[in-house]
């Protein structure tokens, strides 16, 4: 899993550019999910980041039924690509995907609201640039519904 995370980082160093804020708002979330990520902590080497969902109730999430989450992460595509049913549920007007293309995804149950994603002590990190976005699952409808983009820089 260790190997797995350093070499998501590396590939994403060495092809991104670099930039000097840690994590900016790209794009928006479809227009009545509800959904927005958000950085609850700077992404540093040496350290664990975390990243948050504030809402997952457009796919039915919630304390009594939580919902499945992937947070895709990649490069960011200018403009984003629009995306409508019946990939997105009837319920979530105007999502967008703005990581394409993307390198990987991780799966996690909301809530809990927050994901914590090791980031190696690894000095060549600094400056990585890359996206990431989530995507909450409807599986009764087979459907998303997606949130913001953020565009993260890793830190020292």
């Amino acid at each position: 899993m260790r190997f797995r995370n350093l070499l998501i980082f590396v590939v994403l160093a060495l092809l991104a550019p670099n930039l000097v804020a840690q994590c900016t708002v790209y794009g928006q979330a479809c227009a009545s999910s509800g959904m927005q990520l958000v950085c609850s902590s700077a992404p540093q080497i040496g350290t664990n980041w975390n990243i948050g969902e504030r809402s997952a109730a457009a796919c039915n999430g919630g304390t009594s039924n939580p919902t499945q989450v992937l947070t895709i992460y990649g490069i960011c595509f200018p403009g984003g690509i629009p995306v409508d049913p019946p990939i997105t549920c009837a319920a979530c007007a105007g999502c967008s995907l703005y990581v394409l293309p993307a390198f990987g995804a991780i799966q996690w149950t909301w809530p809990p609201r927050v994901q914590t994603i090791p980031i190696p002590a690894d000095t060549n990190l600094v400056g990585a640039t890359f996206c990431i976005q989530d995507a909450c699952v409807e599986q009764t409808q087979g459907c998303i519904c997606t949130s913001n983009a953020m565009q993260v820089v890793i830190q020292p």
